[in-house]
């Protein structure tokens, strides 16, 4: 985790792993968010890159669901940890 303001902690992870099968990191993911008091989720394709055009958009529209997907998932296992929090911020 990093982040200098208490209660912040920004991290790294991979937004595809529901979509990937990639267990571990959900599981990683859910302890993370075990107790947590809110998450909040800034991830996906910028609408700022590029013209918005038929592939740009199914881009940032796929970016999108992996990572609400991926979190979501992350928060169904937090269930199994300990309290899951009780906000989600998108």
């Amino acid at each position: 985790l990093e982040g200098e303001r208490v209660g912040v902690h920004p991290l790294r992870w991979n937004p595809c792993a529901a979509r990937e099968g990639d267990e571990a990191e959900l599981q990683r993911l859910a302890a993370l968010l075990a107790d947590a008091h809110a998450v909040i989720n800034l991830a996906g394709e910028s609408i700022a890159g590029g013209r918005l055009d038929a592939e740009h958009r199914r881009r940032v529209l796929q970016s999108r669901l992996d990572s609400t997907e991926t979190l979501a998932a992350a928060v169904r296992r937090a269930e199994t940890e300990g309290q899951p929090p009780p906000v989600f911020f998108q």
